[in-house]
């Protein structure tokens, strides 16, 4: 049988990482797709920049959870630079619930690892985060990119301050929010006062590790 192709080279220049699920060589599905036009925007707008991280669950009938990362533009134009997508395990209670800090350190490592350097031998660092207050996401992030500043959105802040234990962990630190605004400005090298304040505007407050 000969061997089948895609459809079109633009699928195999976007596709980073594929896994499919078999049985019993592998326990789920896993995909990372990132068009060359969204790797460019990752080292264009991202780089040393801002990186916004969210998953959705149950985006089909198979169980699948979807991680988005983008970046924003000129404009402040959300830009995604890469689709993730996994399947929740067969034991899997819940699929919201079915993945850790070791798959998405995992996925993340790869698609740092694909993007390879950029013409000054520089990888790919974010030195802003915007996520929720998952401690997977957070942990995950902060892994490969250490210095990174992590955002969480007002009602997530707003429920962790509710619920926060005196222990320490990825997400429990917090600053105020002109604090937070003051540092992020500071030391990251590529957002500025004016665009930190816009963000700051849309009902984002800025915590870190």
């Amino acid at each position: 049988m000969e061997k089948p192709q895609p459809p079109s080279p633009l699928l195999t220049m976007s596709c980073l990482h594929y896994q499919a699920h078999e049985k019993p060589k592998t326990d789920h599905f896993e995909i990372i797709l990132s068009t060359p036009k969204m790797q460019a925007a990752a080292w264009k707008f991202g780089h040393k920049k801002q990186v916004l991280m969210d998953l959705t669950f149950g985006v089909c009938l198979a169980q699948a959870l979807l991680m988005i990362l983008m970046t924003l533009d000129e404009n402040g134009t959300g830009i995604p630079i890469c689709f993730i997508m996994f399947t929740a395990w067969e034991s899997a209670k819940a699929t919201h619930a079915d993945y850790d800090t070791a798959l998405l350190d995992q996925l993340l490592g790869i698609f740092k690892q694909r993007l390879g350097c950029n013409e000054h031998g520089d990888k790919i660092d974010f030195s802003i985060g915007n996520t929720d207050n998952d401690p997977h996401e957070c942990a995950s992030l902060s892994k490969h990119w250490p210095g990174i500043l992590l955002l969480l959105h007002v009602p997530h802040l707003a429920g962790l301050e509710e619920h926060a234990q005196p222990t320490s962990s990825a997400c429990s630190k917090r600053r105020t929010a002109s604090a937070c605004m003051q540092t992020a400005w500071e030391t990251s090298d590529g957002l500025t006062q004016g665009e930190i304040k816009t963000h700051h505007s849309h009902g984002l407050i800025y915590g870190g590790s």
